[in-house]
């Protein structure tokens, strides 16, 4: 996901798992980052955690709970969305790995003044 100040926008340009395939191939998106957007990176462990009836967290839910997150800093952002995949998973055995990564763009520094 990327929030900026416009909203949030689910970055969807991808492809397999990287390292896993030798001749794999990627399709690539740029987007320029403005000082204080943020990035959220996540393994599909994250969307497939599973509550205690099986039903598995989702893009859907998973984007409500970012949503509410803008404006919040990276590890707000982190802590919010580690506790909202165990409070949906509520200690369910789950099947994969739940990954996570927060990262805010500060922008490029000036020039030094020394």
């Amino acid at each position: 996901f990327l929030l900026t100040s416009q909203g949030v926008r689910r970055l969807e340009t991808g492809g397999t798992l990287v390292g896993a395939f030798p001749h794999a191939t990627f399709e690539q998106e740029s987007v320029q980052l403005n000082p204080g957007d943020t990035v959220v990176l996540f393994s599909d462990g994250v969307t497939d955690a599973t509550s205690a009836e099986g039903v598995p967290l989702g893009d859907e839910r998973l984007a409500a709970v970012v949503e509410v997150l803008a404006g919040s800093t990276p590890d707000e952002i982190l802590q919010a969305l580690l506790d909202a995949v165990a409070e949906f998973a509520r200690g369910a055995e789950q099947q994969d790995d739940v990954t996570l990564a927060v990262v805010q763009y500060l922008g490029m520094p000036g020039p030094s003044t020394d």
